[in-house]
């Protein structure tokens, strides 16, 4: 596969590459069911051996002096009626508690204040409910990249000034990509299939996804080949809502009208990146796009995107929110947008199960 210019070229080790035997997909669709993919995962794994997926963030060139600003999370969430949300005492009930999120990204700051106290002393904030590294079974699953940190705190954080869409979700981390930010198909697909195989237990409401496979797809695309869509229609068998990035290559596809997968996929969401806020310009981002000027709610210039495949667009630049380490860092991307649209979907599970009984 071709990796696009934004992207860092570091040469993956052998941690990366999943070394299981590659089999037919099982048949994906709507007629798939949970007994499927678990027999599929008994079998072995379906998933392309070679095939890599990487996060879906942007970084940039050159940028204004005041660029990022420390309340650009406050302002993503204003910008959404987030802020209104969470400030209307009739709403306190919903905030994610009971619900799980699951994120499949480079891992996480597994005691970050942000993810709440960790009453116990193990080392792992108590909100954390689960952990797995699909990258190096065994060890766990730390985040020495920042990217899974990040998009967690924007789904999840309880932190008073940074908080996330729904601060009292339990977390659930499976690591997938490797510390430089890419990671095997297989991996990606096993992690999958435990989420298949474990949604009801933990009551997993919403899946995020801020990864791609640096491709473009202009009309939805189950891309088989790949052996991650049966996994998916099992996901969304379950009323589970999956979110992924739509990718941020639309300079380096020459505009072309399409998103990543699995953005592309019919049962996942796909989510585009808008400003924040006003942050003046210009920008270049390091992909060779260029946004001269800046506004809320304002199309991103490097976020892909088409008609017949984006969901949604959400804030995802800049955007500020928990670093490795403590603290907190500003980076943007659809990476950054897909975890405001995957905690909202979590709220409107809890809501919707609440209020209706669905």
């Amino acid at each position: 596969m071709r990796f696009e210019a934004l992207e860092p070229r570091r040469t993956l080790d052998g941690q990366a590459f999943y070394d299981g035997t590659s089999l037919e997909p099982v048949a994906g669709g709507a007629s798939t069911t949970i007994a499927d993919v678990l027999a599929a995962q008994a079998a072995g794994a379906t998933a392309t051996v070679g095939a890599i997926a990487a996060i879906a963030d942007e970084h940039w060139l050159c940028q204004p002096a005041d660029f990022g600003s420390p309340s650009s999370l406050t302002e993503a969430a204003d910008l959404v009626g987030l802020t209104a949300w969470q400030s209307n005492p009739q709403f306190d009930p919903f905030d994610g508690t009971g619900y799980s999120v699951a994120v499949l990204d480079t891992g996480i700051d597994l005691d970050h204040p942000f993810f709440g106290p960790d009453a116990d002393g193990n080392g792992v904030a108590d909100r954390i409910v689960y952990a797995q590294n699909f990258i190096s079974p065994g060890e766990a699953p730390h985040d020495l990249n920042g990217h899974g940190t990040h998009v967690t705190s924007i789904i999840a954080s309880s932190d008073a000034t940074y908080p996330g869409a729904a601060p009292g979700a339990n977390i659930i981390v499976l690591k997938v990509l490797n510390d430089a930010g890419f990671g095997p198909t297989g991996a990606l697909e096993s992690a999958l299939q435990w989420v298949v195989a474990n949604a009801d237990a933990y009551n997993i409401a919403s899946v995020n996804l801020s990864l791609s496979f640096l491709d473009n797809n202009a009309a939805p695309t189950s891309r088989p080949e790949l052996g991650l869509n049966d996994e998916l229609a099992a996901i969304a068998a379950q009323n589970v809502i999956v979110s992924s990035a739509s990718g941020n290559a639309f300079f380096s596809f020459g505009g072309a009208p399409g998103v990543g997968y699995p953005a592309a996929d019919p049962n996942s969401l796909s989510v585009g990146a808008t400003w924040s806020h006003d942050s003046g310009g210009p920008y270049q981002w390091s992909g060779g796009a260029m946004d001269f000027t800046t506004g809320a709610d304002r199309l991103v210039s490097f976020s892909q995107r088409g008609e017949l495949v984006t969901s949604v667009f959400a804030p995802g630049a800049p955007i500020v929110a928990a670093a490795v380490g403590g603290g907190v860092a500003t980076l943007s991307g659809t990476s950054m947008a897909t975890p405001l649209v995957a905690g909202a979907s979590l709220l409107a599970q809890q809501i919707a199960e609440t209020t209706a009984g669905e």
